[in-house]
């Protein structure tokens, strides 16, 4: 065999070692990739799976202690008085309310099905200076979904109040002690939406 034609088998050679081996890097890295990828998704849409489970349970369970309560106020209207008392949390206070925009406010949201994105679920009077309202509020949240990934997601949460008017001319609302700040805010706007009833 001649010295050309050897070399040229080595270099035939080498070259077929070396693709062969660069091959068997890049389909065990495409494979390891796809693994790791799968893997990924696996484990995010499993998270995304229980994170949506726990959300959706957390909502039915907030849904069933509100009807429970407004069903109970309801048969039992004496017992309003004793869920007042835990919705202590003041979140707006208004000085020189004019008496009779309370008394327009208030009749207003006893006809009322809703005030701005607040569906009026039930209102009960206390007595003359105190109403109850029960509110079921939907908005759009950035939230992780049943895939993993955050989006927009329709929500619901319900929100209940203490409307009163004080011997003061003050105006004030209370609800009970938010669990964030999203909670925080939408209790804050409640008194923003009653003003679209006072003044329409």
């Amino acid at each position: 065999m001649s010295r050309f034609t050897i070399r040229t088998w080595l270099l035939i050679s080498s070259v077929a070692i070396i693709v062969s081996s660069c091959s068997s890097i890049i389909e065990h890295g495409i494979v390891d990739a796809i693994l790791h990828k799968s893997g990924t998704i696996i484990f995010l849409i499993i998270g995304g799976l229980f994170f949506t489970i726990f959300r959706s349970g957390i909502f039915v369970i907030e849904k069933t202690s509100n009807n429970n309560i407004i069903d109970t106020i309801r048969k039992h209207p004496m017992k309003a008085e004793d869920y007042a008392t835990r919705l202590d949390i003041p979140y707006t206070s208004k000085l020189n309310f004019d008496r009779n925009a309370f008394q327009i406010l208030k009749a207003r949201i006893q006809i009322s099905s809703n005030v701005e994105n607040y569906r009026i679920l039930h209102v009960h009077t206390l007595d003359e200076q105190r109403i109850l309202i029960f509110t079921e509020l939907s908005f759009i949240d950035y939230d992780i979904t049943i895939t993993g990934k955050p989006e927009d997601i329709d929500k619901k949460s319900y929100h209940n109040f203490l409307v009163q008017y004080t011997s003061s001319e003050e105006f004030k609302i209370y609800s009970n002690l938010y669990s964030n700040s999203i909670e925080k805010f939408q209790k804050e706007e409640f008194y923003k939406s009653l003003l679209t009833i006072q003044l329409s």
